[in-house]
């Protein structure tokens, strides 16, 4: 059993407000969530509206599924042309 762990901080160029911030992580979420079967929580920068930090959390059988789910969730948030990756961290507990 391995769980993996991927911390993604966003920069949110185009959000004017909370409300224009919340709408597009909840987006972000619910479509990782649908697709990947992910737990998802956004973990810091709450009060700001430029700014967001993403953590997933899965857990599988393998480092090698894992690994592909985690980076097929990146691909995904890096399509999403209303927000940029400023960093990410990903960890496997075995």
């Amino acid at each position: 059993m391995v769980v993996g762990l991927c911390v993604v901080e966003l920069l949110l160029p185009g959000s004017r407000s909370l409300k224009d911030k919340r709408l597009l992580i909840k987006g972000i979420k619910d479509r990782l969530r649908a697709r990947f079967n992910l737990s998802l929580a956004e973990v810091d920068f709450q009060n700001l509206w430029q700014r967001a930090k993403i953590g997933m959390v899965s857990i599988a059988s393998s480092k090698d599924v894992l690994h592909t789910t985690i980076n097929k969730a990146i691909e995904i948030i890096e399509s999403n042309t209303q927000c940029e990756i400023i960093d990410c961290q990903v960890e496997y507990l075995i």
